[in-house]
């Protein structure tokens, strides 16, 4: 009758350690598939952010690109503002000689 007894507690005991056993392997799937979850999403957030990277890496060669035409345009407007303060400069020069021959004409006559 002891020996029954003891054997009931230790299957009842056996019981409770499978169902307890039972509960942390799906306590412990649980944690994995939100891991991998976590995985995956971690995954697809680098992806995005390596994305944006190239394409602001390409927005800066576009815009250092564009500055670079820039600096040129400037430096061309530039040259043709000398270029035209040079030619004004030569057409006053004309002139003022123009007047001199045209003083002096008069003064022959």
């Amino acid at each position: 009758r002891h020996h029954l007894f003891s054997l009931r507690h230790h299957l009842f005991s056996l019981r409770h350690h499978l169902f307890s056993l039972r509960h942390h392997l799906f306590s412990l799937r649980h944690h994995l598939l939100s891991l991998r979850h976590h995985l995956f999403s971690l995954r697809h957030h680098l992806f995005s952010l390596r994305h944006h990277l190239f394409s602001l890496r390409h927005h800066l060669f576009s815009l250092r690109h564009h500055l670079f035409s820039l600096r040129h345009h400037l430096y061309s407007l530039r040259h043709h503002q000398f270029s035209v303060r040079h030619h004004l400069f030569s057409l006053r020069h004309h002139l003022f000689s123009l007047r001199h021959h045209l003083f002096s004409l008069r003064h022959h006559l």
